[in-house]
């Protein structure tokens, strides 16, 4: 008979693995637009930073309830992780358009 915590220990590695990678990509991002050092590019970092940790911050929550759900919770539970997930990556495209626009329209005015 197979170990029911076995599907939840593999869903919350790839979870984690999918926020590491995530949480990479972020960071490379903010660097890139660090190096530029404009004005309303910092600006717009400081904002989309703080969206994309808010969204980080409740995705870590949502993974911690997953882990300590019991049998009976862990399809809400997983439900939770899910959508949590959903969240943070659409903050990261958020992220990535905005930076992507302000980029256009840099070349745009050259």
């Amino acid at each position: 008979m197979k170990d029911r915590t076995e599907p939840r220990a593999e869903f919350t590695e790839q979870i984690t693995t999918r926020i590491d990678a995530l949480l990479r990509e972020f960071q490379e991002m903010e660097l890139e637009q660090m190096r530029k050092g404009e004005i309303e590019a910092r600006a717009k970092l400081a904002e989309v930073k703080k969206t994309f940790n808010r969204k980080r911050d409740a995705m870590k929550k949502q993974l911690e309830q997953a882990g300590n759900a019991s049998s009976a919770a862990w399809d809400d539970a997983r439900k939770g992780v899910e959508s949590a997930w959903d969240e943070l990556r659409a903050a990261m495209d958020h992220a990535r358009s905005e930076f992507s626009d302000a980029e256009e329209t840099e070349t745009q005015a050259v």
